[in-house]
């Protein structure tokens, strides 16, 4: 049973950063309007704006929301006044009450620019994209060298996807404005959102130019690197950042993530030990501990992180499941066994638990047990593919090759296209003497992946050794062994296929070549054997007789071949 590869999660590196720009409350402009329009109030009007005003100033929303209504007794036509009670109910988020308002105060006075601007951010904000952008190309009209309403439709655009018609917005910004800071910024994300990674790359750059310390600039470069392959230019961004921010957490974890990526562990560690010095419950910082340390083969240390983490949280099954691997990597199988046992049904790593379990136990050669439970890893995740296929190796190990067939059908069934699922079933095929099912499985995987090494070698050697489509076979395993140069056991398979074509010399040099690789396998010296007997060399054939039954003492087949050999040397 092969043992299963230790776990080091690394988080994958999304692009999160660069999503489209969401539309929020910062389309909407809140802040107060102190200074009636031009055109002359009425007195009463003016007065209780100036209360409200006051109100503003004292915290008291509600109070000038009623005291804007008492002017309006005195102004009834003010389109200032509508949007400036607009604004409030904005402020206290009653966006519906404020539509309305800013819907009166846009039908008193068409050409108001405020009230333009504030009507297409409230629509926006309920998501009403179409009238939001109606609204911002009327405030365009009006003032076409208004930045604020380019730059916000363009957000707008970009929320919906339209990425084309935002760049092409905000590029109008940019000729109003070549030094806007969140033109070009935005620009960059939404080259980003386009996958055009060097193009974003310039406008953030261009951005932290206007103003170097802009950090959401200089996170979504990061990422942008990060898309591009440039690990360490991202990396020299977030120190930077860390410079200034020692306390960001959030950015100490992305470093850290950063340097998992390049395999620079020991960096890694030193950032999530950073993260655990400031906040020593960060269980996240420990958790990645603890696995570098695994990843490191330090496996009492990371023992110890685990418990730690258990004995505050006995509740993160998860946890138990790593604690339980560090044990099985430290050869402590009881332990690991005694861990994964207490991880209850409805833990989300119960099944990932029992197939731990059952390499486990698999490693001690309890292969009925270890059957058990990968069975009810099955009970719980019927289709887990890597379940039936771990039944069908197991169920090999028992020589039980039926049932081997059975669950390798089970892994094609639910991944038929998978070469790996097809060259499983045909090796166990293979085991129960149905030749032809192993060469139709072999053939699938082949097709699936035409450069399926296991399968080329498998199929080619297989016809050789039944002195079958030798040519075929030839063929496939040059195949093989141009896609792994210098394998000994492909090597090994070439001998034997020009053996059988009666190539002797040729097989007896690949074959020498096979055995430098791999000195130590039985049947490769046994193939050296018998090409030195096929060459009537009998004294070089049994010496490599005599090493493959002393690598292989229980092979009888091999010790009635070397008993033939002797008889025939007495001659």
């Amino acid at each position: 049973m092969k043992r299963i590869p230790k776990l080091l999660i690394i988080m994958p590196l999304l692009l999160s950063a660069c999503a489209a720009p969401t539309v929020n409350m910062s389309l909407v402009k809140t802040e107060v309007l102190t200074q009636p329009e031009e055109r002359i109030a009425p007195a009463k009007a003016y007065l209780h704006f100036s209360q409200a005003q006051l109100m503003i100033q004292d915290g008291n929303i509600d109070g000038a929301i009623d005291e804007y209504k008492k002017a309006f007794i005195y102004d009834p036509k003010s389109s200032f006044l509508h949007s400036a009670l607009a604004t409030l109910y904005a402020r206290k988020g009653a966006i519906e009450d404020a539509i309305k308002e800013a819907e009166v105060a846009v039908s008193l006075d068409t050409n108001s620019l405020n009230a333009r601007m504030l009507l297409g951010g409230l629509y926006s904000v309920t998501k009403n994209s179409v009238k939001a952008v109606e609204e911002y190309k009327t405030a365009i009209s009006i003032d076409p060298e208004k930045p604020d309403a380019y730059f916000y439709m363009g957000t707008i655009y970009a929320d919906i996807g339209e990425f084309d018609k935002a760049l092409e917005i905000m590029k109008k910004l940019l000729k109003i404005d070549p030094e806007s800071l969140l033109g070009n910024y935005y620009i960059g994300r939404v080259y980003a959102n386009k996958k055009l990674f060097s193009e974003a790359e310039v406008y953030f750059k261009k951005a932290l130019e206007i103003k170097p310390h802009f950090d959401s600039a200089i996170l979504d470069l990061a990422l942008v690197y990060e898309m591009e392959g440039k690990i360490d230019k991202a990396i020299d961004l977030y120190k930077e950042m860390l410079a200034s921010q020692g306390h960001n957490l959030k950015l100490r974890s992305k470093l850290g993530e950063l340097y998992i990526r390049q395999q620079k562990l020991g960096e890694a560690l030193g950032e999530y030990k950073e993260i655990e010095r400031f906040e020593a419950g960060n269980i996240d910082a420990r958790l990645k501990i603890g696995l570098i340390y695994l990843e490191q083969d330090k496996h009492d240390e990371a023992i110890a992180e685990f418990q730690l983490i258990l004995a505050a949280n006995p509740e993160l099954h998860r946890i138990r499941y790593y604690l339980a691997m560090a044990y099985g990597e430290k050869e402590n199988m009881e332990k690991a066994i005694e861990e994964l046992k207490k991880i209850p049904e409805g833990a989300d790593v119960y099944a990932d638990s029992m197939m731990y379990l059952a390499s486990s136990l698999a490693r001690k050669k309890k292969f009925d047990e270890a059957i058990g439970y990968v069975k009810e890893a099955l009970r719980i995740e019927p289709e887990l593919v890597t379940a039936w296929s771990m039944l069908g190796t197991l169920y090999q190990e028992k020589k039980d090759y039926k049932n081997s067939v059975d669950a390798f059908r089970e892994t094609v069934r639910l991944e038929p296209q998978n070469a790996g699922n097809y060259f499983s079933l045909g090796a166990a095929y293979d085991k129960l003497e149905r030749f032809d099912d192993m060469v139709s499985a072999m053939k699938k995987a082949i097709e699936l992946d035409p450069k399926h090494v296991g399968a080329l070698n498998y199929l080619g050697y297989s016809y050789a050794d039944r002195g079958i489509e030798l040519d075929e076979a030839e063929g496939l395993i040059r195949k093989a062994l141009e896609l792994k140069p210098g394998d000994g056991y492909i090597t090994d398979s070439l001998s034997w296929v020009l053996y059988k074509k009666g190539n002797l010399k040729e097989a007896l040099d690949v074959i020498k070549e096979a055995v430098r690789i791999v000195p130590d396998d039985a049947v490769i010296i046994e193939h050296a054997g018998d090409l030195y007997s096929a060459m009537n060399e009998k004294a070089t054939a049994l010496e490599f007789y005599q090493k493959a039954i002393d690598l292989d003492p229980n092979n009888v087949k091999l010790m009635e071949k070397v008993e033939k050999l002797i008889k025939e040397m007495g001659k």
